[in-house]
């Protein structure tokens, strides 16, 4: 099992500008997709979200953006990673 917690309940989850149901419909899709247990740390939500969005949008929604910008402070060394990478492209694309 995988946890990412940070003894914060799914349903406690939020993060500024972000929806709650966005975050836990990500963790319901990592949960799918790993197998494993997400609970809590936003962080590694938001970096979930953001791969989809490099994947799939020319964009990434301001929203998730700040977002991002907010939990590059407590986000783990492979979660900082990802989101400066996201955070770099949105700058190479304004």
């Amino acid at each position: 099992m995988t946890d990412h917690s940070n003894s914060t309940s799914p349903s406690e989850v939020t993060v500024s500008g972000i929806d709650g149901a966005l975050l836990e419909k990500a963790r319901r899709a990592l949960e799918a997709r790993s197998g494993a247990i997400v609970q809590g740390d936003p962080a590694f939500l938001i970096n979930h979200i953001l791969k989809y969005y490099v994947k799939t949008a020319p964009r990434t929604p301001p929203a998730l953006v700040r977002a991002a910008e907010e939990a590059l402070e407590t986000a783990d060394a492979p979660t900082q990673a990802m989101l400066r990478k996201v955070l770099e492209r949105e700058a190479r694309l304004t």
